[in-house]
């Protein structure tokens, strides 16, 4: 544990400097809404609206999981189905509600090299090549979507669109297959596993969206603010990715036909669905064992 932290800055320093910019981000994007008709937005969304919601974002997580596994394996590292599932779940609960600790990452680092033995580098790089994977199939997805965007209904930006949803996985592949050769035989695979994720969220999303009643015809804009806000709340700069995506969604409604007060009240319910998966992370024992068959 103490060689973990020594690797990376203080937990202390990170915390500040997370809660400094949570607060910026939040500053900002309270000041550009009203609360009373965000608020007014949030409790109009159906029970089952959220509970669908919540049924997709946990099949993604079984998934992302599922890829995760693919990148142990590829390095050696060997963890039952189950346990690994136990052990993602670990990570989501550290990462949204012990933001200025050790780390979902670290946590799974900590304990694959407690009981397994497994060399930090080993281990990091695995976990590094898997939140790469789903970056790159996020960012895949975002320029297949954007199209269907206002902002992109050129024909020339569409077309460089299009090339660029082909060319950011090939050009992946071929980093990957250059650097890291370890990782080649599996991150195509991944790859599709992560578009699966990605796509399973863009679906609660667009749910999610539609039950604060959206009209149709808007919904192919705030999805592509959706994958945009995506990609930034994936950067752990503030706590939990709280005030990233929201921050995202102010800022498009001055440019696209997004409402701010929907926008974020979107944004609050998708967060409450991530909290409240995360919540079991903090109850179960996920603990590596030394043995592959425990």
């Amino acid at each position: 544990m103490k060689l973990l932290r020594e690797r990376k800055l203080s937990p202390g320093l990170q915390l500040t400097l997370k809660l400094l910019l949570t607060g910026i981000a939040l500053y900002i994007v309270f000041h550009k809404i009203d609360i009373k008709e965000t608020w007014n937005w949030f409790q109009t969304v159906s029970i089952w609206a959220l509970f669908t919601g919540l049924l997709l974002y946990n099949i993604s997580q079984v998934i992302s999981s599922k890829r995760l596994a693919i990148f142990f394996e590829a390095a050696g590292i060997t963890v039952g189905f189950f346990q690994n599932l136990k052990l993602y779940y670990k990570g989501m609960f550290y990462n949204l509600f012990l933001p200025g600790g050790i780390g979902g990452d670290g946590y799974k680092i900590f304990q694959l090299h407690s009981k397994q033995k497994v060399p930090f580098v080993k281990s990091a790089l695995s976990l590094l090549a898997d939140r790469s994977n789903g970056a790159i199939a996020l960012l895949a997805l975002l320029f297949v979507a954007a199209p269907a965007s206002l902002q992109f209904s050129n024909n020339g930006l569409s077309a460089i669109s299009l090339l660029s949803a082909i060319g950011v996985p090939t050009l992946s592949y071929t980093v990957v297959k250059r650097y890291f050769s370890t990782l080649q035989p599996v991150w195509n695979k991944a790859l599709v596993y992560s578009a699966g994720v990605q796509l399973l969220q863009l679906l609660e999303g667009a749910i999610i969206l539609l039950a604060l009643n959206i009209p149709l015809a808007e919904l192919p804009e705030y999805c592509v603010v959706f994958l945009i806000s995506s990609l930034f709340s994936a950067i752990p700069f503030t706590i939990g990715g709280i005030g990233a995506r929201e921050f995202v969604f102010v800022i498009a409604a001055d440019y696209t036909v997004v409402n701010s007060e929907k926008a974020v009240a979107f944004s609050l319910l998708f967060f409450m669905i991530n909290g409240i998966s995360s919540i079991p992370g903090g109850l179960i024992k996920a603990e590596i064992n030394s043995n592959r068959n425990s």
